[in-house]
């Protein structure tokens, strides 16, 4: 291969590579002010340090598909009852919204 060619191909494999990186923290700009526009129309005295913590991580993106009542159970370490009452207010407070699923199929994401 021509010494022409690989400088080529280095440049193309640089060029990617920025692109990836631009692509990257766009996506991550994108995720904060999403993220900083949720809680400014979020009346926050009205959450326990739990249920900020659980919006905390879906606004994260770690739950894709939506946050289940026992995963949320986990997450912030409550009862069944209580992580079933914290949800509801959640939907209440239109901070969340169910999923079309139901039972326990049942998921709940941001709402926008």
């Amino acid at each position: 291969m021509s010494v022409n060619l690989r400088h080529r191909f280095s440049f193309i494999r640089a060029v990617v590579t920025l692109d990836e990186t631009l692509q990257y923290t766009l996506d991550n700009i994108e995720q904060v002010v999403a993220k900083t526009n949720f809680w400014r129309r979020i009346e926050q005295a009205q959450l326990t340090s739990e249920q900020m913590k659980a919006l905390d991580r879906l606004l994260d993106g770690d739950f894709e598909q939506g946050i289940s009542s026992s995963q949320y159970q986990k997450v912030v370490k409550v009862s069944r009852a209580t992580a079933t009452r914290y949800l509801a207010q959640l939907v209440e407070l239109k901070c969340l919204q169910k999923t079309a699923a139901g039972g326990r199929s049942t998921r709940y994401v941001v709402a926008s």
